[in-house]
C-alpha cells in the first residue's frame, strides 16, 4: 500500500497524487490518501482544503489512522510531525517506509520498500510520473466542464483562436509574508517579455486569455497590445480546464498554471515559464526540458 500526504493548494495536491499514483501503478499496489494535514495546519500556513474531489476519475481511498501509523508515527502537533520528518531526512533510512524528497527529481520515486510506503513532499517534477503520463492525464480529466453551458462560447473561442493562456498568480504570494519570501511575485516585465516572445514565435496573431486571482490588478498593470480576453470564472477547476485547452501557455511560478500547461494536448504547444521559480533556491527539475524559460 502506498499512502501519500495531500496538502497545499490544488496544483500541489495534483503533484502529490501524480507521483504516488505512478508509484502505485508501477508496483501494482493500492494507493490511499492522507488528508489529515487539512485538519491541523501549522501556524502561518495559508488555509487550504482538499480539492482532488473535483476530478471524476480519481477514486478516493482515504488512509485510516492505523494504516498511516504503521508507516510513520503520527504526533498530535505539527511541530513534532515536522521534527520527525527532518530527523528522517537527515538520518537516511531511519524509517524505511517514510519517503521524503531528497533533491531534484531524476526519475520515479524509489522508496526502500516500493510496495509499502508513506510519501511526504511536494514532488514537483514530471520525472516522478512521466512514465505513466497517460494514466495521470486520465486521472486529471475534467471532461464534465466541457458540458457546462455557461462556458460554451468561451471554449469555442479558445479552440478557434491561436489561444495562449497567461496565468498571473497573486493572492497569498502578495498577502502572506512567508509565502512571498518563499516564492516571490513575478513582475510585469516577465509577462511583457513572454507575451512579445510568444507573439513572435507562433507564426500568426495569437489571442491571449488572461487567468488570475486578481483580474483588476491585471487590467490596471498589464499593457497588452494584442487581442486578449480576461477570464474570471470563479472556479479554480473551470480555469484549469480552460487553460488546458489553450494551444500555448505563459505560466506563473505556480503549480496551478504548471498543470494547465502540462495537461494541454496541443501537439505544437509552446510553454514559457519563469526561470526563477523560488526566491532563494534553484527550481530543480520543475520545468520540463521542452519548455522555455525567461
Amino acid at each position: 500500500m502506498i499512502v501519500v500526504k495531500i496538502w497545499g493548494g490544488l496544483g500541489n495536491q495534483m503533484f502529490q497524487y501524480a507521483a504516488a499514483k505512478a508509484l502505485s501503478v508501477s508496483n501494482n499496489v493500492v494507493l490511499k490518501l492522507d488528508t489529515s494535514h487539512f485538519e491541523n495546519p501549522p501556524p502561518g500556513e495559508t488555509t487550504r482544503s482538499y480539492r482532488l474531489h473535483i476530478f471524476p476519475n480519481i477514486r478516493e481511498e482515504l488512509a485510516t489512522e492505523q494504516e498511516i501509523a504503521r508507516l510513520r508515527p503520527v504526533f498530535k502537533t505539527s511541530v513534532w510531525n515536522r521534527l520527525y520528518k527532518k530527523i528522517n531526512q537527515q538520518v537516511y533510512n531511519f524509517n524505511k517506509y517514510y519517503k521524503t524528497e531528497s533533491g531534484p527529481a531524476s526519475g520515479p520515486i524509489q522508496p526502500a520498500d516500493p510496495s509499502s510506503a508513506y510519501l511526504d513532499g511536494y514532488w514537483q517534477s514530471e520525472n516522478y510520473f512521466v512514465d505513466h503520463a497517460t494514466v495521470i492525464r486520465e486521472s486529471f480529466s475534467l471532461h464534465q466542464v466541457s458540458q457546462n453551458s455557461s462556458l460554451q462560447d468561451l471554449m469555442a473561442r479558445i479552440h478557434r483562436e491561436q489561444s495562449v493562456s497567461v496565468h498571473i498568480r497573486r493572492g497569498d504570494y502578495v498577502t502572506s509574508v512567508a509565502t512571498n519570501a518563499y516564492h516571490g511575485v513575478l513582475g510585469v516585465d516577465y509577462y511583457k517579455n513572454a507575451i512579445d516572445g510568444l507573439q513572435a514565435s507562433v507564426g500568426h496573431e495569437p489571442h491571449f486569455f488572461i487567468f488570475s486571482d486578481d483580474i483588476d490588478w491585471c487590467k490596471n498593470n498589464l499593457q497588452i497590445t494584442f487581442p486578449h480576453t480576461y477570464v474570471s470564472t470563479g472556479e479554480d477547476f473551470y480555469d484549469l480546464y480552460l487553460m488546458s485547452i489553450c494551444k500555448h501557455h505563459i505560466i506563473a511560478n505556480s503549480s496551478f498554471s504548471w498543470w494547465g500547461a502540462w495537461l494541454s494536448a496541443s501537439p505544437d504547444k509552446q510553454v514559457i515559464a519563469p526561470a526563477k521559480w523560488f526566491s532563494k533556491r534553484d527550481a530543480g527539475n520543475i520545468i520540463p526540458v521542452s519548455w522555455t524559460t525567461k
